[in-house]
């Protein structure tokens, strides 16, 4: 039992750092929390202009209402995983800079502190998303059941932990290579087109969309945002679980494999 807690206490720390490090950049977040209502008014006239042009009211299965929920909850969702966006960059760093050996001398292990650490660092985001989330659920006029909502919002932290993944295995690149940023760009493109960034994935074509059910992108975002605008019942949460969990399953077996084939080649020259 003993061995447990001094592991919690270690990883707690790695947390308590990033939400440190997260105070001195507040008015960073907050200067992006006011530049909201400006994207997503201009989002609302440019939809408004589009839906009157084609004289109806729905457009792959959403209405204008919806549309705009939609990229609202894409930025809201986002924040959740603001810090695990970056995890590629900082991995990559620390391997060309030799900065890992201070984490392979010691007992602790560094994707764990890097997630424990962007844990702290988003949890002014997640709080604050919590309750945005929370308000959507009442404005959208549903009955509002506990159960539901927590699964909605187990999708969502599923979809972060998705997100820190990726990076992971973008950021182990640099053990092979010294520079990750061409793959990344590449990368991210793809994933903003198969994540419903540009557009909701129900406006793709079939093919497109099905596809799209076997790349990770999917489950980042977009399942998480479906799960609170369109009402699906437990069971059809139960089944964009199902799908984040072997998405999950398949990026760890991936994470392991990669990161005990990579740390082999990893070298730190001394000055």
């Amino acid at each position: 039992m003993k061995p447990m807690v001094v592991k919690f206490r270690k990883y707690f720390a790695c947390a308590r750092l990033g939400y440190v490090n997260r105070r001195i950049f507040l008015s960073e977040w907050l200067e992006n929390i006011l530049y909201i209502p400006f994207r997503y008014g201009l989002l609302l006239i440019i939809w408004s202009a589009i839906f009157k042009s084609l004289g109806t009211n729905v457009i792959g299965g959403m209405t204008r209402q919806q549309l705009i929920m939609y990229y609202f909850m894409f930025t809201v969702i986002g924040s959740f995983s603001s810090y695990y966006r970056t995890v590629s960059n900082v991995l990559c760093k620390d391997i060309l800079q030799g900065n890992l050996n201070r984490f392979l001398c010691r007992p602790i292990k560094y994707l764990s502190y890097l997630f424990f650490f962007g844990a702290g660092y988003n949890l002014y985001p997640c709080i604050l998303g919590t309750v945005i989330l929370l308000a959507v659920e009442i404005f959208m006029m549903r009955e509002f059941y506990i159960l539901s909502f927590f699964l909605r919002i187990l999708v969502v932290l599923i979809g972060v932990f998705i997100t820190f993944l990726l990076h992971v295995l973008i950021g182990m690149i640099a053990f092979w290579t010294e520079t990750i940023y061409s793959f990344k760009d590449l990368v991210l493109h793809v994933g903003s087109f198969f994540s419903g960034t540009l557009l909701p994935l129900s406006m793709f074509p079939g093919i497109m969309n099905r596809f799209s059910l076997y790349m990770p992108f999917r489950y980042m975002t977009y399942e998480p945002i479906i799960a609170f605008i369109q009402s699906p019942s437990c069971s059809e949460i139960g089944m964009i679980l199902g799908n984040q969990m072997i998405c999950t399953g398949i990026m760890l077996v991936l994470v392991w494999f990669v990161w005990k084939k990579g740390i082999t080649k990893y070298e730190a020259l001394g000055g």
